[in-house]
């Protein structure tokens, strides 16, 4: 294939594709689109102190929650001794026992 001959081809193609853009951007009455903002929207000084109530009241409620849990659990660091509910079992053999 000719690499001139393909060049010119696609020149061509080129020139009709941008006459054919032309023609839709004048149909469109010209005015390029503009796009609309992005992110988040803002809040009015309304809508923040609703926020800020409802978190307000979320917080008082994470902390009234942790108020009323039970005590953490004495791992027995001073004594030495592993309170029962955190024993992990041993296996009925050994290995050196065994060998």
């Amino acid at each position: 294939m000719d690499i001139y001959k393909a060049i010119q081809d696609l020149m061509q193609e080129k020139k009709r594709l941008d006459a054919i853009i032309a023609s839709l951007e004048t149909r469109s009455n010209g005015a390029p689109r503009v796009k609309g903002r992005r992110g988040r929207k803002g809040m009015s000084a309304e809508e923040r102190q609703v926020v800020s109530k409802r978190m307000a009241a979320y917080w008082a409620a994470r902390r009234g929650a942790m108020e009323a849990s039970p005590e953490p659990v004495d791992l027995g660091a001073e004594t030495g001794v592993i309170p029962p509910q955190m024993e992990v079992p041993r296996p009925a053999a050994s290995f050196e026992a065994s060998a």
